[in-house]
């Protein structure tokens, strides 16, 4: 977490550099179609480096990567030719580069389990910062040179290149890799992958959706704030869970109990987005203004205030979303995935349909993040008293 906070911080500051490159419409497209590629890494692994902590065999655990960094190319393949066709019809040709996004967006979630799995949380710190750092700063630069999408987009690509080195002896993946799976591996990775699926694009559905209903400049304003306060905390978010995953995991495998680890995490996690979360709507109502380019960009300081209390409970719940995963409760995380999607949708279709403004369909859009975390925290704590038992945690059957 602290990679990934000081990295945010430096990333932070260069958000303010992007109004003055780029205009709203940029931003608009450009974040819409980082946010599709976002959507589609989360369920481009099948979420089988989630399955590698549940795995005492470390060679298992290495093929278990492999085999995701299989499904990852052919995911990032069937994208590419789905992009490619909607090209052809109309759309713009940038949405030719989401395959790759999705490729190079998929090395964190590979580079993180592995350090996880090692408790190399040290140096998951500095890898983490060196993308939170490289994002805001690559795009600026790239931005410099061309101002247009396909420099933010290479900003978000290259700054992932920092896990190649957590990858190292994991590149020979098989090219048909669910069928390298055992039976039971190969459930958990169509159910999670599934869930995977539909979390992803609840998290990422919201800037598509203004581009859709609203406009690409609003998306861009939209954008804008989220960059500001919602994606580092995101990204402090996935920090986080990357280390849980790694201790609940060894407690797991022992079969020893993991909720008081969790409570204590969501206090402490709670306290602190409460300061950074209520500094963040301050800061939106009095000083935004004040910093961003006087043209342009009018809506962004009182979208952070309204996106503040959404973050808060998603920065106190998100990262322990995986234990779901983690403790055979595949089931209640696709229940509330698409409880999200679901509900998401709904609150910027619902007040969009009755005519009301951005900054009104984005405090819709929180209130409905804090009933769907304050479910999640539910349905974690129910996992806690139904653990898995002992032959569900150890299973890691090599494959026939």
């Amino acid at each position: 977490m602290v990679g990934a906070a000081s990295g945010n911080a430096v990333a932070w500051l260069m958000n303010w550099v992007i109004p003055y490159i780029y205009d709203e419409a940029t931003l608009g497209l450009a974040s819409a179609i980082i946010a599709v590629a976002a959507a589609c890494v989360g369920p481009s692994t099948m979420r089988l480096e989630v399955l590698t902590q549940r795995v005492s065999d470390d060679s298992r655990a290495k093929h278990l990567l492999r085999a995701g960094l299989g499904t990852t190319f052919w995911y990032s393949v069937a994208i590419t030719v789905v992009a490619g066709l909607a090209v052809l019809g109309g759309a713009p040709a940038a949405w030719l580069g989401v395959g790759a996004l999705v490729a190079l967006g998929s090395l964190q979630m590979l580079g993180a389990a592995v350090l996880a799995r090692s408790r190399q949380y040290k140096r998951l710190a500095i890898t983490s910062f060196s993308q939170a750092v490289g994002l805001g700063s690559l795009q600026a630069l790239f931005g410099l040179i061309s101002a247009q999408v396909l420099s933010l987009m290479a900003g978000f690509a290259f700054c992932r290149l920092v896990w190649l080195r957590t990858l190292k002896g994991v590149w020979r993946f098989p090219m048909r890799p669910l069928a390298s799976l055992t039976g039971e591996e190969r459930r958990f990775s169509l159910v999670a992958g599934g869930s995977a699926l539909v979390n992803s694009g609840a998290t990422q559905l919201p800037i598509p959706m203004v581009a859709l209903l609203l406009s690409q400049a609003e998306a861009g304003e939209f954008s804008m704030a989220t960059r500001v306060l919602a994606a580092p905390i995101a990204v402090m978010s996935q920090a986080v869970a990357a280390a849980t995953i790694g201790e609940i995991g060894a407690r797991v495998r022992a079969h020893q109990e993991w909720w008081p680890t969790v409570r204590k995490s969501v206090l402490a996690l709670f306290g602190i987005g409460a300061v950074v979360c209520g500094a963040a709507a301050a800061f939106g109502l009095f000083v935004v203004d004040y910093i961003l380019p006087s043209s342009g960009w009018q809506q962004v300081g009182p979208l952070i205030a309204a996106l503040a209390i959404g973050s808060w409970f998603q920065f106190g719940v998100s990262p322990f979303s995986q234990l779901l995963n983690l403790t055979g409760q595949h089931a209640s995380l696709l229940t509330w995935d698409l409880s999200r999607l679901v509900l998401i949708t709904a609150s910027f279709i619902v007040p969009w349909m009755a005519g009301a403004s951005l900054l009104v369909i984005v405090l819709c859009y929180s209130t409905a993040m804090c009933v769907l975390y304050l479910f999640l925290l539910g349905l974690i704590r129910r996992a806690a008293r139904d653990p898995l038992s002992p032959s569900e945690v150890s299973s890691n059957r090599p494959a026939g």
